[in-house]
């Protein structure tokens, strides 16, 4: 839209320059008039969606757009001395009728997803913990032909290390109820 009015600008100049530039070497008057100029759309419509997202729609409409200058007047006397130009714009006239900016916007809900990353940081460690202790498990079971009683069973024979992580967590405990369940609790 900027370098339209530019260039539109840069036309109006150029017949002015050639008015004057023509008729300065000839003696005499020249007397010019435009009674308007300028350039408009009629029901101007724009849609746009972003390339990588299917959802998001974004849309500027306007029923009229007009930007113009009426009267350009331009005048040059000449003789053999001098020369003198006058040039007069009235404008800009500006019109806009009806202009419409919509956008639909999908995006998460970001506050759950947040709490559902948080959640999932949380779980990690006792998730960890309780797949550590089911693996030592089958493994005394195949050792001992019998289940561990207690954390410290599994310790003490040195199938888990609970100075290590995820055991050295403070945040969670552990309780074996075999053979149905190991339960992480937080503390």
């Amino acid at each position: 839209m900027k370098k339209l009015i530019q260039k539109y600008f840069i036309l109006l100049n150029l017949i002015f320059v050639i008015v004057n530039i023509g008729f300065s070497q000839f003696n005499g008057q020249l007397n010019g008039e435009i009674i308007s100029s300028g350039f408009y759309f009629n029901n101007l419509n724009i849609d746009w969606n972003p390339r990588n997202n299917d959802f998001d729609n974004h849309n500027l409409s306007i029923d009229e757009f007009k930007i113009g200058f009426t009267k350009l007047k331009f005048e040059n006397l000449s003789d053999n001395k001098n020369t003198t130009s006058k040039i007069g714009i009235t404008g800009p006239d500006f019109i806009m009728d009806n202009l419409s900016i919509k956008s639909k916007i999908y995006s998460t809900d970001w506050i759950t997803d947040e709490k559902i990353k948080r959640l999932e940081k949380r779980q990690k460690v006792p998730k960890n913990a309780i797949l550590k202790i089911s693996d030592a498990i089958k493994l005394y079971q195949i050792d001992h032909n019998d289940l561990p009683l207690s954390l410290n069973d599994l310790h003490i024979n040195k199938y888990i290390n609970l100075d290590l992580p995820p055991f050295n967590d403070y945040g969670w405990s552990y309780v074996m109820n075999l053979p149905q369940s190991i339960v992480a609790n937080p503390t």
